[in-house]
C-alpha cells in the first residue's frame, strides 16, 4: 500500500525527527538501489516512490529533485559526529592534536556508519560519475569547507581566511574528495582511514 506521509502533530518533538530521518534514509537506500539495477537517467522519482511503499508527493516532500537523492550529507559521510568530538576536545589542544583525536573518537564510535560503507560507497560512486550529481554537490562541498574552517579557526583563536586554516581546511576536504574519486573508479571507500592518514601525515610532516 503506497502512503502519503503527514508530518502530523510536532509535539513528540524527538520521535517524530527520527521517524523523519529513517523514512529519508529508506529512500535513499531504495533509489541506490534502483540507480545500480536500472542507471541513473533511466529510474524515476516514481519507481523510487513505489519502491518505498510511499507516494511520489512524500519523496519529493524530503528530495525537491531526483538530483537530491543522492546529495552527500554530513550523517551519510560521519562529519557531524567529527564536528562534535572536535568541539569536545580539551581547550588546551592545538588544532592538530584535537583534529587527531576527534577522528579517532567519532569514528571509533560510529560503528553503525562503519558497516554501511558499501552503500556510502555505492553513493560516492554515482556521485563522482554523474556530471550532473557532481555539480549538484558542489554547493555541500563548499558548505562543508566554510563550517570547518570556522571550527579550526575557532580553536585556533584565528580568522577563518587565515591562510593557514584555510591550508589545513583544503587539505581534508582534498583527502575526503580523492576517497570519493577512488570510490568512483571502483576503489574501496573508507573516509575514516582516509582522514587518519591524513591529519597523521600533517602532525609528522612529509617526506618529500
Amino acid at each position: 500500500m503506497v502512503t502519503s506521509e503527514q508530518p502530523g502533530s510536532r509535539s513528540s518533538g524527538g520521535a517524530w525527527e527520527r521517524k523523519r530521518a529513517r523514512t529519508k534514509q529508506a529512500i535513499q537506500r531504495h533509489a541506490l538501489r534502483l540507480f545500480g539495477e536500472q542507471g541513473y537517467h533511466a529510474t524515476t522519482v516514481e519507481q523510487v516512490a513505489a519502491a518505498a511503499d510511499l507516494a511520489p508527493s512524500t519523496v519529493f516532500r524530503y528530495f525537491p529533485t531526483k538530483h537530491d537523492l543522492v546529495v552527500l550529507d554530513d550523517d551519510l559521510l560521519m562529519i557531524r559526529p567529527f564536528i562534535t568530538a572536535f568541539r569536545e576536545q580539551p581547550p588546551e589542544l592545538g588544532v592538530l592534536a584535537a583534529l587527531h583525536n576527534a577522528v579517532r573518537t567519532a569514528f571509533d564510535e560510529t560503528g553503525a556508519a562503519r558497516s554501511e560503507h558499501v552503500e556510502i560507497q555505492d553513493r560516492a560512486r554515482l556521485v563522482v560519475t554523474i556530471p550532473e550529481v557532481w555539480a549538484a554537490n558542489m554547493g555541500s562541498l563548499a558548505s562543508s569547507m566554510r563550517g570547518m574552517a570556522e571550527l579550526f579557526a575557532e580553536r585556533a583563536g584565528r580568522d577563518a581566511t587565515d591562510p593557514e586554516i584555510l591550508s589545513l581546511t583544503r587539505m581534508l576536504c582534498g583527502s575526503m574528495t580523492m576517497a570519493w574519486l577512488a570510490a568512483g573508479s571502483g576503489g574501496a571507500f573508507d573516509l575514516p582511514a582516509v582522514l587518519e592518514e591524513t591529519v597523521a601525515r600533517l602532525r609528522t610532516g612529509f617526506q618529500l
